[in-house]
């Protein structure tokens, strides 16, 4: 998301830069990896990356053969965007033991029309909350369209896009938590201490 201007600066002034650009789960655990070599933390970092990995297996098993409910995964509610093909997104929702009802769209983040996805009755909404930029008004938009499967079964959900989205290790915490919205039979809410 950098403009190439800001590397060269900083070449200029003699800084070290690393640049990152993972877009899959797997180039994540990699980045782990990576920063913990380039800052001298190679075991701590491969600790993670180890917990990272078990923990991601930990819900593959859980989801393996069950079905996998149409999920609608909303970024953005207006203009509408969607993850697509080869998105972080959509590979944490089949992750999660989901079928993205818009992983064949265009690459990445692409927009659509309300009309088309509601075309593809989804039977989970997914909305993501940006701070409190995403709130109460989204939610009543999509509960208007009561013919929808997700909303006939009141499966819409808010979830911190914070944790989707972002290129790091919390995206695990993401996973579990779109686990638990995709199979909540499989995943018991952990206890909150009182």
């Amino acid at each position: 998301g950098n403009r190439e201007e800001t590397f060269d600066q900083l070449k200029r002034l003699g800084i070290p830069v690393y640049l990152a650009d993972p877009i899959t789960v797997g180039d994540v655990l990699h980045l782990v990896s990576e920063l913990g070599q380039l800052t001298g933390h190679r075991d701590r970092a491969a600790a993670v990356e180890k917990d990272l990995e078990r923990r991601i297996a930990v819900v593959r098993e859980r989801v393996a053969g069950r079905p996998h409910p149409r999920v609608l995964y909303v970024l953005w509610p207006e203009p509408l965007i969607v993850p697509g093909k080869g998105s972080l997104v959509s590979e944490l929702i089949a992750l999660a033991g989901g079928a993205s009802v818009t992983a064949d769209q265009g690459q990445g983040y692409p927009r659509m029309s309300l009309e088309a996805v509601v075309g593809r009755a989804p039977e989970i909404i997914v909305l993501a909350r940006h701070g409190s930029r995403v709130g109460p008004a989204a939610r009543e938009q999509w509960q208007r369209l009561e013919s929808l499967p997700a909303i006939k079964s009141g499966r819409l959900y808010m979830a911190d896009g914070d944790l989707m989205h972002r290129y790091g290790p919390r995206l695990v915490v993401g996973l579990e938590s779109l686990a638990r919205m995709i199979h909540p039979e499989l995943f018991a809410r952990p206890e909150v201490p009182k």
